[in-house]
């Protein structure tokens, strides 16, 4: 169990508490479950290494969704973050552009990824 779910753990645990009536007790179950939610969109947005989990592949295409994907390039020691997704066949990342850097990328070595935001919804 990782920090952002012990924590949520015991702010769930909390949370049953601070429903008991008592002088204040609105508020602190206000901050209580303000703090669940900006937990719980950390602990969704946080990037994944990929030798701890892959992206969800798709039976129908055998492909995963769309994904943020972060490598390093070890001979020139930086970073890089491109759009792509997973192959299950060929076992392979594929790209689109690349618009964190402008040097040449070790298209290789990825080391993490993250899902793609909610779309925006007016309203």
């Amino acid at each position: 169990m990782n920090e952002i779910e012990k924590a949520l753990e015991e702010l769930e645990a909390l949370r049953l508490y601070a429903m008991l009536p008592y002088d204040g007790y609105e508020t602190t179950l206000e901050t209580i479950e303000t703090s669940i939610k900006a937990l719980e969109e950390k602990k969704n947005n946080r990037w994944i290494p990929v030798n701890e989990k892959l992206p969800k592949i798709y039976e129908d295409t055998n492909t995963s969704e769309i994904v943020f994907v972060q490598g390093y390039d070890k001979e020139a020691d930086y970073e890089w973050q491109a759009m792509g997704w997973y192959a299950e066949e060929p076992k392979q990342w594929f790209f689109a552009e690349c618009k964190s850097t402008d040097k040449p990328i070790d298209w290789i070595n990825i080391i993490a990824w993250q899902p793609l935001p909610e779309p925006y919804k007016e309203g």
